[in-house]
Formats: C-alpha cells, sequence, structure tokens
C-alpha cells in the first residue's frame, strides 16, 4: 500500500553534520544558487521573478490580504494583487515598489536528474529517530521536528522524477543521502528550488508538500507518535505512518520525499501574468528588446546600438529609442528665478525629479540634495518641474526613473 499524506512545509533539515549550518548563502559550486532571490513573506518566502512580481506557494497565500507586506534585500514591498492558479499551487503577487533583481526561471522539462537547491526557514532539526538493524545495529531513521527560528536555510538533492500530486504538476526529490542532502518539514512551503542551465541556476519549483506521512509511530495504534523527516525506514522496529484516517506500515523500500511546484510546466501561465517579464533577466523586458530587434533576448544591456553614448539599458529606463541616435534623454531648458523651472521632453510612462548641489562638480565626494520631494510624471514634449530654491549657486540634474 503506498501511504500518500502531504502537509505543507516548514525547514529545510540536513542529513549531514549537527544540522545547525548552511544559514548563510551557499558558496563554491552553490554560489549565487538562489539565496539572493529568496525573500520574507510573513512566516514563509517567496521569489521574485519581474521588476513588480513574485511568486509564492498558493497555499500559503490563503488568508493574507492584498496589502500584505513583502521584505527583499532589506526593502519592504506592499503587495498590490495577487493571481492565483487553476492548474497548480502557484499564486503570482504584484507589489508596488520595483524589485531591482529577479529570479531566472527554469523553462526546459528535462528536470529528472538534475541536482537542485532548495530554501527553506523555520524549525531546527531535533533528536535522532533511532532503530536496530540485524538485532544489533544501531541505524538513523531521520530526526524528529526541532523547535522553530524561522531562520533561512538551504539544502541539496536531487530531482527523481516529475509527477502529478493532488492534480497539480511537481518535481521530486527522495531523501536518500548524507552531506548538504536534506528533506523538508512543516510549514517550509513557498521556498525556491532551483536547477543550473549553462552555469546559470534558475527557478525550477516552489515548495508545495512533503510525502508519504510527517507523523510516525513505532506502533501499529499510534502511541507515543512524532514529527519528523525521515531518512531511511528501515529496521528491525517496524515504523508507521499517518495516512489521514489510519496508522499504514512504511516499507524499506519507501523514500521520504519532498514535491516543488513545477515551475516549467506552468512557465506559459506565469509569463502571461508578469507584466514586463524578462526571460534572460537583464531588465530589459522581453516586448522591448522585441520592439527594437525582433528578438526577446537578442538585446545586450550594457551595449550602445545607436552609438549615443547611452547603453540599452539606459535607453530603456528613459523611454528613449536604442536604434536612433537622436533619441536620447536630456534637458531641454532651465529658467533660474526665485521659482527656477527644468524643461525636457519627457515620457508619460516615467518619473522625473530634480537635484541640485552647490559643491564644485569637481568635488571628491558631491552631495545632490531633491530640489522637488515628489517624483513627477512627463507628460510628453513640455514636460517641465518648477521648484524653490534660494541658495546663491547650485548645479542642477535631472533623473529619470522606472516606476
Amino acid at each position: 500500500m503506498a501511504l500518500c499524506l502531504f502537509t505543507t512545509t516548514r525547514a529545510v533539515i540536513i542529513a549531514g553534520g549537527d544540522g545547525s549550518g548552511n544559514t548563510t548563502a551557499p558558496t563554491g559550486a552553490l554560489t549565487n544558487s538562489g539565496w539572493q532571490f529568496q525573500g520574507k513573506f510573513s512566516e514563509s518566502m517567496g521569489t521574485p521573478i519581474g521588476p513588480h512580481h513574485f511568486i509564492a506557494a498558493q497555499h500559503i497565500s490563503i488568508g493574507k490580504s492584498v496589502g500584505t507586506k513583502f521584505y527583499y534585500n532589506g526593502e519592504t514591498f506592499t503587495t498590490t494583487a495577487k493571481t492565483n492558479d487553476a492548474s497548480s499551487d502557484l499564486t503570482i503577487w504584484t507589489v508596488a515598489e520595483r524589485f531591482s533583481s529577479y529570479a531566472p526561471l527554469y523553462s526546459k522539462t528535462d528536470e529528472r536528474t538534475k541536482g537542485l537547491v532548495v530554501f527553506g526557514r523555520g524549525l531546527d532539526r531535533g533528536v535522532a529517530v533511532t532503530n536496530i538493524l540485524g538485532g544489533t545495529t544501531i541505524i538513523t531513521n531521520g530526526w524528529k521536528w526541532g523547535a522553530p527560528n524561522y531562520t533561512q536555510r538551504w539544502g541539496t538533492n536531487l530531482v527523481s522524477t516529475t509527477n502529478m500530486i493532488g492534480g497539480y504538476p511537481v518535481i521530486v526529490a527522495n531523501w536518500d543521502a548524507g552531506g548538504d542532502d536534506c528533506m523538508l518539514t512543516d510549514k517550509d512551503s513557498s521556498g525556491g528550488v532551483f536547477i543550473q542551465d549553462s552555469g546559470v541556476w534558475k527557478l525550477a519549483g516552489i515548495n508545495y508538500t512533503i510525502g508519504p506521512a510527517w507523523t510516525y509511530s513505532f506502533s501499529p495504534d499510534g502511541s507515543n507518535q512524532f514529527n519528523a523527516a525521515i531518512l531511511d525506514f528501515r529496521g528491525d522496529n517496524s515504523l508507521y505512518g499517518w495516512n489521514g484516517s489510519s496508522w499504514v506500515l512504511m516499507t524499506s523500500l519507501q523514500k521520504s520525499s519532498f514535491y516543488a511546484s513545477r515551475i516549467s510546466s506552468r512557465y506559459g501561465w506565469i509569463t502571461n501574468n508578469v507584466t514586463d517579464f524578462d526571460q534572460d533577466v537583464d531588465l530589459l523586458p522581453d516586448w522591448w528588446e522585441k520592439k527594437y530587434t525582433n528578438s526577446t533576448t537578442a538585446m545586450v544591456a550594457s551595449a550602445d546600438m545607436d552609438g549615443d553614448s547611452l547603453s540599452n539599458l539606459k535607453e530603456y529606463t528613459a523611454d528613449t529609442n536604442p536604434t536612433n541616435p537622436a533619441s536620447f534623454f536630456e534637458m531641454s531648458g532651465f529658467l533660474a528665478s526665485t521659482n527656477q523651472a527644468v524643461y525636457f521632453t519627457g515620457s508619460t510612462a516615467r518619473q522625473y525629479q530634480v537635484f541640485y548641489t552647490t559643491n564644485d562638480l569637481s568635488a571628491t565626494n558631491l552631495t545632490w540634495i531633491a530640489a522637488n520631494t515628489n517624483k513627477v510624471w512627463g507628460t510628453g514634449t513640455n514636460s517641465s518641474i518648477t521648484f524653490t530654491n534660494t541658495v546663491n549657486k547650485a548645479f542642477y540634474r535631472l533623473r529619470v526613473s522606472l516606476p
């Protein structure tokens, strides 16, 4: 009988060492493997996947209303909308502010046997669950769930297969090794799973559930039951798992597994619901690259296609034409009076702000002060910003920014 009891997941439990490690960004071959893309969403996690969007597990989004804060790289973001997927346990959240970085997505369907790095936060590893093998040898079946601390932690594993769980597409990882190999526990949901693609770590899954059980007992009646992550079901003492209605004998051939919502299966749904989707994560949206190159990934952000000394990224930021050297961002006029004014051709899709400094421009550490506190939307060729500045001498500059 196959036992298949699923629960939300909570903390990464590491097989090797004392279980207290992996609380800082992985290094070496695992550098930039996704740690930098994990944000805090209440007690759970989320992963930015676009300038104004992050993705999370749908079941942790229940009860979270629009307006809930998302914390990422030391900044606070306010959610303004959410979109649930009818065909997976995924939710895309929209935020008012702009993410400065976001994760690339794994769109290939070749996840099987690939190495992965997974992230979570919550429980420590508790005391070992031990058994006897062959009447004499003491083995470790796994570890009980410890105390919660909500510390971000990482572990590694392999994708054993892809499957459908609860009617949703998932990638599956079994727990059958030591070292940094890991299993998840209650409320580790919504952490990201990353797989490497041509040297780049990409988001391949969002933690969904675990199995075949999470509550165990060495008695068929469930006495002295405990919550645990089980590495090995072998042993002379039979181990039973709760399937939601009865206690079921766990066989030695079974493996504890975790399941992550499969990004590649829902790639089209994701790209259709992320405004300014950026497949190659170069801060240039796919639609903008295709507009000027007929390809969603051909443009190089740092290159200067039209030779006007502005990079393609700066052209996108200013909403100017990267293929026309006569199209670039500049101030068109300045009126010096009690109420001073800056004139420019502004995009209605961009915001502008004037800054000034009383330092000499050759100074080592220039201090630029906002002349107008609030950013102003462009209004076309007759755009202007008027402000009051009573200093005797100052230099001014105009800044354009993406909303």
